[in-house]
């Protein structure tokens, strides 16, 4: 693990993100999840596509899924299932950072 600076305990970064399709367009119904460097859950947003957290410097994990209904030209109804590689942000005290992860179908 790498080492922290020390900083006081109010100093914060903002990591600003966004989830985004196979097309670049924000995904708003896509869920975000953080954790940091010790598998500790941090903080998450439902529905949100592109999100603003304000976090203790350090690093971070980031990942979203979500399963989408679509309707069938025969008249039902199948889920489909989309997920993003876990990406790794680096928040630095009183620095906004932005990041963008894709998410992408899961093979069927």
């Amino acid at each position: 693990s790498s080492p922290l600076c020390a900083v006081a305990s109010d100093a914060v970064g903002t990591l600003r993100i966004a989830v985004v399709d196979e097309a670049g367009q924000v995904v708003p119904e896509a869920p975000v999840y953080i954790y940091d460097h010790k598998n500790h859950f941090v903080a998450a947003r439902e529905n949100a596509g592109s999100s603003l957290f304000a976090l203790k410097p350090g690093e971070y994990r980031v990942s979203s899924a979500l399963i989408r209904e679509v309707n069938d030209p025969t008249g039902g109804v199948y889920k489909d299932r989309y997920y993003t590689e876990v990406a790794r942000a680096l928040v630095e005290s009183a620095l906004a950072n932005d990041l963008r992860i894709g998410v992408e179908p899961v093979a069927k």
